[in-house]
C-alpha cells in the first residue's frame, strides 16, 4: 500500500467489505494468509476480526529453465476463481468484491 494511505484505515475497510460480501454470499469462515515477516499486516488482521489458527508450510519449486529471481509464481486456484464469478456476479460495480484479496471462503463457495 502507498505511504501516503497507510495508517487511514483503508486496509481494514478493504478487509471489512470483503468480509461483509463473502459472507453474505455464504462463506461460513474466511481463512487468510500473512506473510511471516509482514508484522503490519499481521497485526491488521489480528484487529479485524482474525485469529491464528494454522501453520502450513507453502513448497516452491521454481523452474530450472527460468532465470533465478525472475520466477513468478501464480498457481491457478479454483477457489478464488469461484469467489472472482461470485463478486462479478452480485457484489456491486466491478473491483468493489472480494476478488484478489488473497482471501479464500470456507462454505458453499468453497
Amino acid at each position: 500500500m502507498p505511504a501516503r494511505a497507510r495508517g487511514r484505515g483503508v486496509a481494514s475497510s478493504l478487509v471489512e467489505h470483503c468480509c461483509a460480501a463473502l459472507f453474505a454470499a455464504g462463506a461460513s469462515r474466511i481463512i487468510t494468509d500473512v506473510e511471516s515477516g509482514n508484522a503490519a499486516s499481521a497485526a491488521m488482521m489480528r484487529r479485524n476480526g482474525f485469529t491464528e489458527k494454522v501453520t502450513v508450510t507453502l513448497f516452491v519449486r521454481p523452474n530450472p529453465r527460468e532465470h533465478a529471481g525472475t520466477v513468478s509464481y501464480a498457481p491457478q486456484d479454483p477457489a478464488r476463481f469461484r469467489l472472482r464469478r461470485a463478486a462479478r456476479a452480485g457484489a456491486g460495480p466491478a473491483g468493489t468484491g472480494p476478488a484478489g484479496t488473497g482471501a479464500a471462503a470456507a462454505g458453499p463457495l468453497a
